[in-house]
């Protein structure tokens, strides 16, 4: 995301002689805002793998690798809402529920263990 506010930056001051300062603060800003909600996701994330792991509902797991994947599946979720126009929510929902459901202490199958 900041990488693409960056560019936009440079788009913008490509036809002026001295840079869009008050761009380059929001990217600044906007960086740092999605860092703490980014941070705060991970928090909540593995607070839920880990009662979910004590209360015997889910598999032992690397409860970081599996923030990081729900964290990434958030984040191109956001993404493709934001800029595509064919976003299928109901996919991504679905996506987001078959990934759990393969945590579960029942099945015999998963797909990302410890």
């Amino acid at each position: 995301l900041s990488k693409a506010v960056s560019a936009i930056v440079k788009v913008d001051n490509s036809n002026t002689s001295t840079p869009n300062f008050d761009i380059i603060r929001t990217d600044e800003k906007l960086n740092r805002i999605v860092v703490k909600k980014t941070a705060k996701l991970h928090i909540l994330f593995k607070r839920f793998l880990r009662v979910g792991i004590a209360n015997r509902e889910i598999v032992e797991c690397d409860i970081s690798r599996i923030t990081q994947h729900l964290v990434i599946l958030l984040e191109s979720f956001c993404f493709q809402l934001a800029f595509l126009d064919n976003f299928d929510i109901k996919g991504s929902k679905q996506l987001v529920a078959n990934y759990l459901e393969s945590l579960r202490l029942v099945d015999s199958h998963h797909f990302v263990v410890s």
